[in-house]
């Protein structure tokens, strides 16, 4: 009998029940019930926060509502408080208070207007993204999404979703551009130039898709994988001959400098080199006049449009590469250093 017993200990699979540490389980379920109640006093304060605009809304109504929500937004970015403003207008369009969803856009792009100037362009960047869809044909809103898009970086994230938009308006020639540039950046030339011609068909006289196709056909032809070589690179110089014409005479600095560019990249230094001569020129030129005229001008504009430490490197670096050190260093002596 007592081998009997012991077999069956022995063969009894059960779990043998151990005795509850009762300090320990009480300690577990305590904290257990204090992270019920933070959870449940947010989640009332949450509502709590939700129920003001909507306590506002039916006092004011929804058009003075709205009026007073962008005031005190604008009010708070003029005094450079972009955080509170922010939170004020992800409140408001979180809560979806308002049945005009022209009101509901225009706090969208208020928000982007207040991420950019607060540089949160993470934040911008998600806004501008929304503004896009709703304005696929806007300029400025593509410049702005441009301008958003160079701070953050985030240049190889965006094609799908340019694509997929240009899918939905094929003739929004900004999309157009924009996925040309992309396909140009990873190196698909031949992408980029036909999305270039379909644009080219709906603005045939912007001189900036023409300058945009010699660009693309002058990278082509220094392909080594390209066959024909000689066609492209007659091509590009067809394009930006185009170029020249239709930006006209009073952007001839703007133009020389491209087409110097462009022989320089092919190594037709005997053609660059008259042509950065002629934009030193008129740079040099244009401030007589203006100093002659008084003209004090926008210091930023004039600087962007000046290309005259542009042109004086190149062609310093055209110089150096024909062994003539001495005229590359008085060029630089007298164009660039201050």
């Amino acid at each position: 009998e007592e081998e009997e017993a012991a077999a069956d200990t022995l063969f009894d699979l059960r779990p043998v029940r151990k005795e509850r540490n009762q300090p320990a389980v009480e300690a577990v379920e305590e904290t257990v019930m204090k992270r019920r109640r933070r959870r449940r006093k947010k989640v009332d304060l949450e509502e709590v926060a939700n129920e003001r605009p909507n306590t506002l809304l039916k006092l004011l109504g929804e058009e003075k509502f709205f009026d007073l929500a962008m005031q005190v937004c604008k009010h708070l970015a003029e005094l450079e408080r972009y955080s509170e403003a922010s939170t004020l207008i992800h409140d408001v369009v979180k809560s979806d208070l308002f049945n005009d969803s022209t009101k509901m856009k225009q706090m969208k792009f208020m928000a982007v207007a207040i991420a950019f100037n607060s540089e949160d362009y993470v934040a911008a960047y998600e806004s501008v993204r929304y503004v896009c869809t709703e304005k696929p044909y806007s300029v400025p809103v593509w410049n702005l999404f441009n301008k958003i898009l160079t701070r953050t970086g985030a240049y190889s994230g965006n094609k799908s979703f340019l694509t997929r938009l240009l899918q939905k308006h094929p003739s929004s020639i900004p999309l157009m551009l924009l996925v040309s540039h992309l396909s140009s950046m990873s190196g698909s030339y031949n992408a980029a130039i036909s999305e270039y011609f379909k644009a080219l068909h709906q603005s045939p006289n912007d001189p900036m898709i023409h300058l945009c196709i010699g660009v693309s056909y002058l990278n082509l032809a220094m392909s080594r994988v390209t066959a024909d070589r000689h066609y492209c690179v007659i091509r590009a110089l067809t394009f930006f001959d185009r170029y020249y014409d239709l930006r006209g005479p009073e952007n001839e600095n703007e133009c020389a400098f491209n087409l110097a560019r462009a022989c320089q990249q092919l190594g037709l230094h005997h053609v660059a080199v008259p042509l950065y001569e002629r934009v030193l020129r008129l740079e040099t030129t244009r401030r007589e006049h203006r100093a002659i005229n008084g003209d004090v001008g926008d210091p930023h504009e004039m600087h962007d449009s000046d290309l005259t430490r542009e042109t004086a490197y190149n062609l310093s670096h055209i110089y150096r590469l024909t062994g003539n050190n001495i005229l590359a260093r008085q060029v630089l002596q007298d164009f660039i250093v201050v």
